[in-house]
């Protein structure tokens, strides 16, 4: 018969191991009550004592604590001779060690584990084992001892270590592309999770599930799962090492997303949490997809670092098919310095990639191989090898009917290398359209505005390809077609609301946010700081993303009917490709292609024209003001000679400029080709043909803060327009303005405006409420057909892969206006009221948006009114075909 104590001894044990359940509900309080038992002079109650606070301080991100613990926990169970708390000690220590590189004594843990485990312990050591073999990178070990731990478990009534298991399981079977078996798992340890009141489970099987809608090209999903999971890690304290682990994961999806600059800032912060950390593997981990956020956005130096640091990380834990993936992404930036030296790849990178493709390939991580073969492939077929591409290219054109969109479209591209290396350009054309085609469904399912112009950079291989090859051909047309098919498509998706009720409920408390930092800035007062409300920008950013869309992008417009469309104007349409920029010229009788420079040459002079722009605008003096006008001639004059008069273009008419990348900042009233013409600056062909509804409004004036002039200026408006709706003072609202668009025709926003390369979608007009950002825009019910914005900037717009635009003027002619008026850079008060004031006498005439435009820019220079010449120049029709609006 058992002592008293003996009795005691049990159920302090039993309190023990039920608290150890509990780290994932508060592991604050499972380490008080834990670390109160270590102190304890019986050597049984110490062990599960150390062994319940090392559990509790790895959930808190306290790695070395955890190791001591274990340590301890580990001595006393083999003084009280107990191999129950001993087994499951050594196999929980070996998660620790193997989470900090040390894979030697992490695998001599779970041995002796597994050697000294009774049967009560044998379930939880085979569910480490398979957590070892996983870290380790041996998936089919892993899965057999989670099939050997999983029935035990259930026998036993082990809730918590079954959603353990399955979280775990989730997690490999998603890197092995086993994607439904992934999802089940994770979304039964969720649901046990939930049951059980393992929050920070539920959080963990929230964040992977969210990791393994990501691999299948969920994003919308990806994201909604991630923004659980943060909101559940948030509710538990913030547990450093989980956030960092989810901003890794979150990395790599914004990278398949496209938006590239957003995975490299969640790298930075993943690496850095970790490295404070220890956590080496997750550390080596969020490395890798750092390196490749830092290939996509060019920082070549990071993703080399990332790279290299990782590989050595991954072989040092014996992780062979991790250090395989490092070592591709540090080839991948050594191919592309070679590129931007302009050099041909050498044949021996062809064959490092290939050794990498065959690690990754037997690691298990077959997305990643697939990747890797292509490369291959590619690299190969640039330095003449035809049979390498070849045999590459054949090993992944399997993957194009399965798998995630990003898999599916490498494999389309394999395809069209393969079937170009043939001599089958008919065939290969075809493979790269279906590849754009799953694209273009892909982001058919987002909401967002700014995830579907990121995702184009999913097509942007494919897109390059068609086009190389169609001006391989040199025909026109088809130059044109492969130009269009993958310009500016998320501008003809119409624009869908999707942020939710917390969405909403988030901009609410951003717009207030805004409003008490304008108070705080004219009082001096107490206020929300810059880090708050960027805080919330980036969670209405967040909800927007995770929004989900309904419709395709619209028809782009055939040769013929754009001809037809055109009546005397003429098209330019720009390309690039390879730094080499080229022109289709479209008239009503054909269409023409002509080979330009470097597009780096016309870069560098653009510049040049911006910045003489910019110094005229700041200029009030006249003689100064003269000489800066007669230096932005010459830039301009300049650029005219390598964009424009190669072109042979008509020496009078309207016309019609679709730019490409860095053209879309030019200001083409500046040329010396375009003077006195209507201009129409188009985002694409498609976009400028496309029919839009005539809208039966009247007319909106709108004044915000801070503008006297605009006051006196819409006081005169007012007189050209007798009925309009005018709206300022503390009546210009944002709610008001976008009631106020969906009843106008015509719409002018006099108000200061703010572009925002860092996050374009929180462009703004200030009004008396506080600023009106691209999220409210796409609120309006409806909208004009032309609207007015002499705001600074409010033309500028930040240019994605496929020539996608995110700006006011875009997100304008994205909800359905059909020309936005607007300047590219900030101008000065009187000459631009001067200008608005001639452009709508025009339109009052019955003028174009185009016509009016150029008909002022002549007038205002004449005036001489003081900055002028840089209103004249700055602003730009953008939008499609212009027509008077209706009387």
């Amino acid at each position: 018969m058992p002592s008293i104590f003996g009795m005691v001894d049990v159920r302090e044990v039993d309190e023990l191991r039920f608290a150890a359940d509990r780290r994932h509900r508060d592991p604050i309080e499972v380490l008080a009550l834990a670390e109160a038992g270590t102190t304890d002079k019986r050597g049984l109650v110490r062990a599960w004592a150390h062994w319940a606070a090392g559990l509790a301080c790895h959930e808190l991100s306290r790695p070395q604590e955890a190791i001591e613990h274990y340590l301890r926990a580990i001595e006393a169970a083999i003084d009280a001779d107990d191999t129950d708390c001993e087994a499951r000690a050594r196999s929980n220590l070996s998660i620790s060690l193997i989470n900090q590189g040390r894979s030697v004594e992490a695998r001599e843990q779970i041995d002796q584990a597994v050697e000294v485990a009774p049967p009560a312990a044998e379930a939880h050591v085979q569910l480490l084992v398979g957590l070892v073999e996983q870290r380790s990178g041996d998936n089919d070990a892993a899965l057999a001892a989670y099939a050997h731990a999983l029935p035990r478990l259930y026998d036993e009534g082990r809730w918590p270590d079954i959603a353990r298991l399955q979280l775990n399981r989730g997690t490999l079977l998603a890197y092995t592309g086993l994607h439904d078996a992934a999802l089940s798992d994770l979304a039964e340890a969720e649901k046990i999770a939930d049951a059980e009141d393992m929050w920070i489970l539920v959080a963990m099987a929230a964040h992977n599930t969210g990791f393994a809608l990501g691999r299948t090209g969920r994003i919308v999903e990806a994201l909604s799962a991630f923004e659980r999971a943060e909101a559940a890690y948030h509710r538990q304290g913030d547990p450093t090492r989980l956030l960092a682990v989810l901003e890794a994961d979150r990395c790599d999806l914004l990278v398949d997303a496209g938006l590239a600059e957003d995975a490299h800032r969640s790298a930075v912060a993943a690496i850095a949490a970790l490295d404070e950390v220890a956590e080496i593997i997750h550390g080596a981990e969020a490395r890798v997809l750092g390196a490749q956020a830092a290939l996509a956005v060019s920082r070549l130096d990071d993703a080399r670092r990332w790279a290299l640091e990782a590989a050595a990380a991954f072989r040092a834990a014996d992780r062979s098919a991790w250090a395989a993936w490092a070592e591709y992404l540090a080839l991948r930036v050594d191919v592309r310095v070679t590129q931007d030296e302009d050099e041909l790849p050498a044949p021996a990178f062809a064959e490092r990639a290939g050794v990498v493709a065959d690690a990754l390939e037997a690691g298990g991580l077959q997305a990643e191989a697939l990747h890797a073969r292509t490369f291959v492939a590619r690299l190969a077929l640039a330095s003449g090898d035809v049979e390498t591409g070849r045999t590459a290219i054949s090993s992944a054109v399997e993957a194009r009917r399965s798998g995630s969109a990003a898999v599916r479209t490498q494999a389309w591209l394999a395809s069209a290398l393969l079937r170009l290396a043939d001599g089958d350009r008919q065939g290969a054309r075809r493979a790269i359209d279906s590849g754009l085609r799953i694209v273009e469904g892909h982001r058919a399912t987002m909401g967002s505005t700014e995830l579907r112009a990121a995702i184009a950079a999913a097509g942007d291989d494919l897109a390059r390809l068609g086009l190389r090859v169609a001006l391989q051909g040199g025909r026109p047309t088809e130059v044109f077609l492969w130009a269009e098919r993958w310009r500016a498509a998320s501008l003809r998706t119409p624009a869908t609301r999707v942020l939710d009720e917390e969405g909403e409920r988030r901009l609410r408390e951003l717009h207030l946010a805004y409003g008490a930092a304008r108070l705080k800035e004219l009082t001096g007062g107490d206020g929300p700081s810059e880090a708050e409300i960027g805080r919330l920008e980036e969670a209405v950013r967040q909800h927007a993303l995770a929004g989900s869309g309904q419709e395709l992008a619209g028809r782009r417009v055939p040769p013929a009917e754009l001809r037809s469309r055109l009546d005397d104007r003429t098209l330019v349409e720009f390309v690039e490709l390879d730094r080499s920029l080229w022109a289709i010229v479209a008239d009503r009788r054909r269409l023409r292609l002509e080979q330009l420079g470097s597009r780096d040459t016309v870069a560098s002079e653009i510049d040049h024209v911006l910045f003489s722009l910019r110094r005229l605008a700041r200029e009030a003096a006249p003689d100064r003001a003269a000489q800066r006008a007669g230096t932005l001639a010459a830039s301009a004059s300049v650029l005219d000679q390598l964009l424009l008069a190669p072109l042979g273009l008509p020496a009078t008419g309207e016309m019609v400029i679709v730019p490409t990348g860095s053209l879309h900042a030019v200001p083409w009233a500046a040329m010396p080709t375009m003077a006195g013409r209507a201009i129409t600056v188009a985002p694409s062909a498609s976009l400028w043909a496309a029919p839009r509804p005539t809208v039966d409004g009247g007319v909106a004036l709108v004044c915000g803060p801070g503008l006297p002039a605009a006051l006196n200026e819409l006081d005169q408006l007012r007189e050209l327009h007798p009925g309009a709706e005018v709206i300022s003072g503390t009546e210009a609202t944002r709610h008001r303005l976008v009631e106020a668009l969906g009843r106008a025709s015509l719409a002018h926003i006099a108000a200061h405006g703010v572009f925002r390369a860092d996050s374009p979608m929180f462009s703004n007009f200030a009004l008396a409420d506080g600023p009106v950002t691209l999220f409210d825009l796409e609120s309006a019910s409806s909208v004009p057909e032309v609207v007015v914005l002499p705001a600074c900037d409010a033309g500028a717009s930040s240019v994605r892969s496929g020539d996608e635009l995110i700006g006011a003027a875009a997100a304008l002619l994205q909800r359905g206006v059909r020309s936005v008026v607007a300047p590219l850079i900030a101008v000065p008060d009187e000459a631009t009221s001067a200008f608005t004031l001639e452009l709508h006498r025009d339109l009052v005439a019955g003028r174009s948006a185009g016509t009016a435009v150029a008909g002022a820019r002549e007038r205002v220079r004449r005036s001489g009114v003081p900055g002028a010449d840089a209103v004249a120049a700055a602003f730009v029709v953008i939008g499609g075909d212009d027509r008077p609006l209706r009387s």
